[in-house]
Protein backbone atom coordinates (compact mmCIF):
# COMPACT_ATOMS: atom_id res chain seq x y z
CA UNK A 1 0.00 0.00 0.00
CA UNK A 2 2.75 2.43 0.98
CA UNK A 3 4.59 1.83 -2.30
CA UNK A 4 1.42 2.23 -4.37
CA UNK A 5 0.57 5.52 -2.69
CA UNK A 6 4.14 6.75 -3.08
CA UNK A 7 4.00 5.93 -6.79
CA UNK A 8 0.68 7.76 -7.16
CA UNK A 9 2.30 10.84 -5.62
CA UNK A 10 5.46 10.48 -7.70
CA UNK A 11 3.39 10.50 -10.88
CA UNK A 12 2.18 14.01 -10.03
CA UNK A 13 4.51 16.60 -11.50
CA UNK A 14 5.94 19.50 -9.44
CA UNK A 15 3.96 21.89 -11.64
CA UNK A 16 0.71 20.06 -10.85
CA UNK A 17 1.50 20.17 -7.13
CA UNK A 18 2.17 23.89 -7.28
CA UNK A 19 -1.11 24.49 -9.12
CA UNK A 20 -2.93 22.33 -6.57
CA UNK A 21 -1.42 24.35 -3.71
CA UNK A 22 -2.47 27.58 -5.39
CA UNK A 23 -6.07 26.39 -5.68
CA UNK A 24 -6.15 25.26 -2.06
CA UNK A 25 -4.82 28.60 -0.86
CA UNK A 26 -7.46 30.41 -2.93
CA UNK A 27 -10.26 28.02 -2.06
CA UNK A 28 -10.88 27.18 -5.72
CA UNK A 29 -12.04 23.76 -6.92
CA UNK A 30 -11.17 22.18 -10.26
CA UNK A 31 -12.27 18.55 -10.35
CA UNK A 32 -11.18 18.05 -13.96
CA UNK A 33 -7.57 18.97 -13.13
CA UNK A 34 -7.29 17.64 -9.59
CA UNK A 35 -3.92 15.85 -9.22
CA UNK A 36 -5.08 14.11 -6.03
CA UNK A 37 -7.72 12.01 -7.79
CA UNK A 38 -5.27 9.22 -8.65
CA UNK A 39 -3.91 9.19 -5.10
CA UNK A 40 -7.42 9.04 -3.63
CA UNK A 41 -8.42 6.27 -6.03
CA UNK A 42 -5.45 4.15 -4.92
CA UNK A 43 -6.21 4.85 -1.26
CA UNK A 44 -9.87 3.86 -1.64
CA UNK A 45 -8.89 0.67 -3.44
CA UNK A 46 -6.72 -0.37 -0.50
CA UNK A 47 -9.44 0.62 1.97
CA UNK A 48 -11.77 -1.80 0.21
CA UNK A 49 -9.14 -4.56 0.41
CA UNK A 50 -8.62 -3.92 4.13
CA UNK A 51 -12.38 -3.90 4.63
CA UNK A 52 -12.61 -7.41 3.18
CA UNK A 53 -10.13 -8.65 5.79
CA UNK A 54 -12.31 -7.26 8.60
CA UNK A 55 -15.62 -8.39 7.13
CA UNK A 56 -17.92 -9.61 9.89
CA UNK A 57 -15.70 -8.38 12.73
CA UNK A 58 -16.28 -4.60 12.75
CA UNK A 59 -19.48 -3.04 14.07
CA UNK A 60 -20.27 0.60 13.44
CA UNK A 61 -22.47 2.51 15.83
CA UNK A 62 -23.34 6.18 15.68
CA UNK A 63 -26.20 8.45 16.66
CA UNK A 64 -28.35 7.18 13.79
CA UNK A 65 -27.80 3.45 14.40
CA UNK A 66 -30.81 1.28 15.18
CA UNK A 67 -31.47 -1.40 17.77
CA UNK A 68 -32.84 -4.89 17.15
CA UNK A 69 -36.36 -3.47 16.93
CA UNK A 70 -35.39 -1.04 14.20
CA UNK A 71 -35.59 2.00 16.48
CA UNK A 72 -32.80 4.56 16.63
CA UNK A 73 -30.59 4.08 19.68
CA UNK A 74 -30.33 7.86 19.89
CA UNK A 75 -33.72 9.57 19.93
CA UNK A 76 -32.28 13.09 19.74
CA UNK A 77 -33.66 15.41 17.11
CA UNK A 78 -31.13 15.88 14.29
CA UNK A 79 -29.02 19.00 14.70
CA UNK A 80 -29.28 21.94 12.30
CA UNK A 81 -26.09 22.40 10.29
CA UNK A 82 -25.32 25.84 8.79
CA UNK A 83 -22.45 27.38 6.81
CA UNK A 84 -21.57 30.90 7.94
CA UNK A 85 -19.59 32.48 5.11
CA UNK A 86 -17.28 35.34 6.07
CA UNK A 87 -15.60 37.86 3.79
CA UNK A 88 -12.13 38.84 4.99
CA UNK A 89 -10.92 42.42 5.24
CA UNK A 90 -8.43 43.60 2.56
CA UNK A 91 -5.56 43.71 5.09
CA UNK A 92 -6.21 40.07 5.97
CA UNK A 93 -6.25 39.01 2.32
CA UNK A 94 -2.97 40.85 1.67
CA UNK A 95 -1.27 39.19 4.64
CA UNK A 96 -2.48 35.76 3.58
CA UNK A 97 -1.28 36.39 0.02
CA UNK A 98 2.19 37.21 1.33
CA UNK A 99 2.22 34.06 3.45
CA UNK A 100 1.05 31.99 0.49
CA UNK A 101 3.87 33.27 -1.72
CA UNK A 102 6.40 32.17 0.91
CA UNK A 103 5.11 28.62 1.12
CA UNK A 104 4.26 27.85 -2.51
CA UNK A 105 7.74 26.44 -3.08
CA UNK A 106 6.90 23.71 -0.59
CA UNK A 107 4.18 22.46 -2.90
CA UNK A 108 6.71 20.39 -4.84
CA UNK A 109 7.06 18.11 -1.80
CA UNK A 110 4.89 15.01 -1.55
CA UNK A 111 3.31 15.95 1.78
CA UNK A 112 0.77 18.37 0.33
CA UNK A 113 -0.95 15.55 -1.55
CA UNK A 114 -1.01 12.99 1.26
CA UNK A 115 -1.60 15.37 4.16
CA UNK A 116 -1.74 19.13 3.85
CA UNK A 117 -2.34 19.75 7.56
CA UNK A 118 1.25 20.84 8.26
CA UNK A 119 1.74 22.49 4.90
CA UNK A 120 -1.11 24.93 5.46
CA UNK A 121 -0.56 25.52 9.17
CA UNK A 122 0.47 29.15 8.69
CA UNK A 123 -2.43 29.90 6.37
CA UNK A 124 -4.97 28.30 8.69
CA UNK A 125 -3.65 30.11 11.76
CA UNK A 126 -3.69 33.37 9.82
CA UNK A 127 -7.38 32.94 9.10
CA UNK A 128 -7.93 33.33 12.84
CA UNK A 129 -5.72 36.41 13.05
CA UNK A 130 -3.02 37.52 10.64
CA UNK A 131 -0.62 38.22 13.52
CA UNK A 132 -0.49 34.46 14.15
CA UNK A 133 1.12 33.74 10.78
CA UNK A 134 4.57 32.27 11.39
CA UNK A 135 6.19 29.53 13.48
CA UNK A 136 5.42 29.94 17.18
CA UNK A 137 3.45 33.15 16.71
CA UNK A 138 0.15 33.86 18.44
CA UNK A 139 -2.66 36.33 17.99
CA UNK A 140 -2.51 39.58 20.01
CA UNK A 141 -4.42 40.02 23.26
CA UNK A 142 -6.61 43.13 22.97
CA UNK A 143 -7.51 45.36 25.91
CA UNK A 144 -9.58 47.97 24.06
CA UNK A 145 -12.07 47.90 21.20
CA UNK A 146 -10.10 50.68 19.50
CA UNK A 147 -7.00 48.46 19.40
CA UNK A 148 -9.00 45.61 17.90
CA UNK A 149 -10.53 47.86 15.24
CA UNK A 150 -7.01 48.82 14.13
CA UNK A 151 -6.03 45.16 13.77
CA UNK A 152 -9.27 43.29 13.17
CA UNK A 153 -10.02 39.67 12.45
CA UNK A 154 -13.13 39.00 10.37
CA UNK A 155 -13.70 35.55 11.86
CA UNK A 156 -13.27 36.63 15.47
CA UNK A 157 -15.53 39.63 14.90
CA UNK A 158 -18.22 37.59 13.14
CA UNK A 159 -18.19 34.81 15.73
CA UNK A 160 -18.48 37.40 18.54
CA UNK A 161 -21.47 38.98 16.80
CA UNK A 162 -23.11 35.57 16.41
CA UNK A 163 -22.57 34.62 20.04
CA UNK A 164 -23.86 37.94 21.30
CA UNK A 165 -27.06 37.41 19.28
CA UNK A 166 -27.49 33.82 20.47
CA UNK A 167 -27.09 34.77 24.12
CA UNK A 168 -29.55 37.70 24.08
CA UNK A 169 -32.59 35.51 24.63
CA UNK A 170 -33.59 31.92 24.02
CA UNK A 171 -36.05 33.06 21.36
CA UNK A 172 -33.41 34.91 19.32
CA UNK A 173 -34.29 34.31 15.63
CA UNK A 174 -32.05 32.20 13.42
CA UNK A 175 -29.05 34.09 12.02
CA UNK A 176 -29.21 34.54 8.23
CA UNK A 177 -26.14 34.18 6.00
CA UNK A 178 -25.53 34.69 2.28
CA UNK A 179 -22.99 32.97 0.06
CA UNK A 180 -21.33 36.39 -0.41
CA UNK A 181 -20.43 36.61 3.27
CA UNK A 182 -23.20 38.96 4.38
CA UNK A 183 -25.04 38.32 7.64
CA UNK A 184 -28.35 39.43 9.14
CA UNK A 185 -29.24 39.31 12.82
CA UNK A 186 -33.04 39.55 12.96
CA UNK A 187 -34.45 41.60 15.85
CA UNK A 188 -35.86 39.85 18.88
CA UNK A 189 -39.60 39.21 18.67
CA UNK A 190 -41.95 41.38 20.68
CA UNK A 191 -43.13 39.87 23.95
CA UNK A 192 -46.94 39.86 24.18
CA UNK A 193 -48.32 41.90 27.04
CA UNK A 194 -48.68 39.84 30.17
CA UNK A 195 -46.32 37.12 28.92
CA UNK A 196 -43.06 36.37 30.77
CA UNK A 197 -39.79 37.23 29.06
CA UNK A 198 -38.08 34.20 27.47
CA UNK A 199 -35.13 32.81 29.36
CA UNK A 200 -31.42 33.20 28.71
CA UNK A 201 -30.21 29.63 28.86
CA UNK A 202 -28.53 29.15 25.46
CA UNK A 203 -24.94 27.94 25.77
CA UNK A 204 -22.25 27.88 23.09
CA UNK A 205 -19.25 25.66 22.34
CA UNK A 206 -16.56 27.20 20.12
CA UNK A 207 -14.01 24.98 18.36
CA UNK A 208 -10.61 26.68 18.00
CA UNK A 209 -8.05 24.39 16.35
CA UNK A 210 -5.03 26.32 17.58
CA UNK A 211 -4.58 26.81 21.32
CA UNK A 212 -2.18 29.68 20.58
CA UNK A 213 -5.12 31.71 19.21
CA UNK A 214 -7.46 31.20 22.16
CA UNK A 215 -6.16 34.11 24.32
CA UNK A 216 -6.70 36.44 21.36
CA UNK A 217 -10.24 35.17 20.78
CA UNK A 218 -11.09 35.38 24.49
CA UNK A 219 -9.84 38.97 24.71
CA UNK A 220 -12.07 40.09 21.82
CA UNK A 221 -15.12 38.23 23.11
CA UNK A 222 -14.75 40.06 26.40
CA UNK A 223 -14.66 43.38 24.57
CA UNK A 224 -18.00 42.38 23.03
CA UNK A 225 -19.38 41.79 26.52
CA UNK A 226 -19.20 38.00 26.26
CA UNK A 227 -18.12 36.12 29.37
CA UNK A 228 -16.39 32.91 28.36
CA UNK A 229 -14.29 30.01 29.58
CA UNK A 230 -11.72 27.98 27.70
CA UNK A 231 -9.85 24.69 27.97
CA UNK A 232 -7.00 23.23 25.97
CA UNK A 233 -4.22 20.69 26.41
CA UNK A 234 -2.18 23.08 28.55
CA UNK A 235 -4.81 23.60 31.26
CA UNK A 236 -4.09 21.74 34.56
CA UNK A 237 -6.57 18.98 35.38
CA UNK A 238 -8.03 20.75 38.42
CA UNK A 239 -8.49 24.02 36.54
CA UNK A 240 -10.00 22.18 33.59
CA UNK A 241 -12.62 20.47 35.77
CA UNK A 242 -13.42 23.70 37.61
CA UNK A 243 -14.10 25.47 34.31
CA UNK A 244 -16.21 22.59 33.02
CA UNK A 245 -18.31 22.69 36.20
CA UNK A 246 -18.79 26.45 35.87
CA UNK A 247 -19.87 26.08 32.26
CA UNK A 248 -22.31 23.29 33.08
CA UNK A 249 -23.84 25.49 35.76
CA UNK A 250 -24.71 28.00 33.01
CA UNK A 251 -25.16 30.87 35.44
CA UNK A 252 -22.61 33.40 34.26
CA UNK A 253 -20.23 32.07 31.61
CA UNK A 254 -22.30 30.49 28.84
CA UNK A 255 -19.52 30.17 26.24
CA UNK A 256 -16.77 27.55 26.24
CA UNK A 257 -13.85 27.74 23.80
CA UNK A 258 -12.04 24.46 23.24
CA UNK A 259 -9.05 23.30 21.24
CA UNK A 260 -8.85 19.90 19.56
CA UNK A 261 -6.75 18.56 22.45
CA UNK A 262 -9.19 19.62 25.13
CA UNK A 263 -12.42 18.08 23.83
CA UNK A 264 -12.07 14.29 24.03
CA UNK A 265 -14.72 12.45 26.04
CA UNK A 266 -16.53 15.46 27.47
CA UNK A 267 -20.29 15.51 27.94
CA UNK A 268 -21.35 19.12 27.51
CA UNK A 269 -24.97 18.56 26.54
CA UNK A 270 -25.78 21.72 28.48
CA UNK A 271 -24.69 23.53 25.29
CA UNK A 272 -27.10 23.78 22.37
CA UNK A 273 -25.00 25.85 19.94
CA UNK A 274 -21.73 24.76 18.32
CA UNK A 275 -19.51 27.15 16.36
CA UNK A 276 -16.53 25.94 14.35
CA UNK A 277 -14.22 28.94 14.41
CA UNK A 278 -11.72 26.70 12.62
CA UNK A 279 -12.54 23.86 10.26
CA UNK A 280 -11.22 20.49 11.57
CA UNK A 281 -8.99 18.50 9.26
CA UNK A 282 -11.24 15.43 9.35
CA UNK A 283 -14.96 14.83 9.58
CA UNK A 284 -14.33 12.49 12.52
CA UNK A 285 -12.91 15.40 14.55
CA UNK A 286 -15.90 17.47 13.48
CA UNK A 287 -18.36 14.80 14.59
CA UNK A 288 -16.50 14.35 17.87
CA UNK A 289 -16.85 18.02 18.69
CA UNK A 290 -20.51 18.20 17.72
CA UNK A 291 -21.00 15.15 19.91
CA UNK A 292 -19.95 17.12 22.98
CA UNK A 293 -23.32 18.90 22.75
CA UNK A 294 -25.46 16.63 20.56
CA UNK A 295 -25.76 13.70 22.93
CA UNK A 296 -28.06 12.49 25.71
CA UNK A 297 -29.40 14.02 27.88
CA UNK A 298 -29.64 16.98 25.47
CA UNK A 299 -33.13 18.48 25.71
CA UNK A 300 -32.85 21.31 23.19
CA UNK A 301 -32.50 21.65 19.44
CA UNK A 302 -28.78 21.83 18.60
CA UNK A 303 -27.46 24.32 16.07
CA UNK A 304 -24.07 23.94 14.37
CA UNK A 305 -22.34 26.80 12.52
CA UNK A 306 -19.19 26.52 10.38
CA UNK A 307 -17.32 29.80 9.89
CA UNK A 308 -15.92 29.65 6.35
CA UNK A 309 -13.73 32.48 5.06
CA UNK A 310 -14.48 33.03 1.37
CA UNK A 311 -11.63 32.66 -1.09
CA UNK A 312 -9.41 30.78 1.37
CA UNK A 313 -8.43 27.25 2.41
CA UNK A 314 -11.54 27.14 4.61
CA UNK A 315 -13.66 26.54 1.52
CA UNK A 316 -11.85 23.34 0.59
CA UNK A 317 -11.15 22.13 4.12
CA UNK A 318 -14.78 21.03 4.30
CA UNK A 319 -14.31 19.02 1.12
CA UNK A 320 -11.11 17.44 2.41
CA UNK A 321 -12.75 16.48 5.68
CA UNK A 322 -15.59 14.84 3.81
CA UNK A 323 -13.08 13.05 1.58
CA UNK A 324 -11.60 11.41 4.66
CA UNK A 325 -15.12 10.61 5.79
CA UNK A 326 -15.76 8.86 2.47
CA UNK A 327 -12.78 6.56 3.11
CA UNK A 328 -14.10 5.67 6.56
CA UNK A 329 -17.58 5.08 5.15
CA UNK A 330 -16.07 2.86 2.47
CA UNK A 331 -14.37 0.79 5.15
CA UNK A 332 -17.43 0.54 7.40
CA UNK A 333 -20.15 0.14 4.79
CA UNK A 334 -22.13 -3.07 4.69
CA UNK A 335 -24.99 -3.91 2.38
CA UNK A 336 -28.37 -4.29 4.06
CA UNK A 337 -27.00 -2.82 7.30
CA UNK A 338 -29.70 -1.34 9.53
Amino acid sequence: MKRALAKAIKDISPEQRAMYAERLIRGVTDEKNDPTQQYNAVALDYVRKIQALFDGTVIRRDGKSKDYKGDRINDLEDYNDRIAFVRLYPAELDALDNAASRIRAGAISTGIIADGSKFFMDIRKGLGHISAIGLGRTGPVFTTMEAFKRNKSSKIERSAQMIRHILRRDDAPEIEFTTEGEVTFPPLPQIPEGQPEPGRTNQVLVYCEFAALIPCVVSVYRLFGIKCLWIDGNIPVNTRQERIDRFRAGKDERVMIMSAVGMTGLNLSCANFVIFFDQPWSSQDEEQFIGRAWRPPQKKQVWVYHLIALGTTDVLMCGMARGKSAMLDEFLQRKNAP
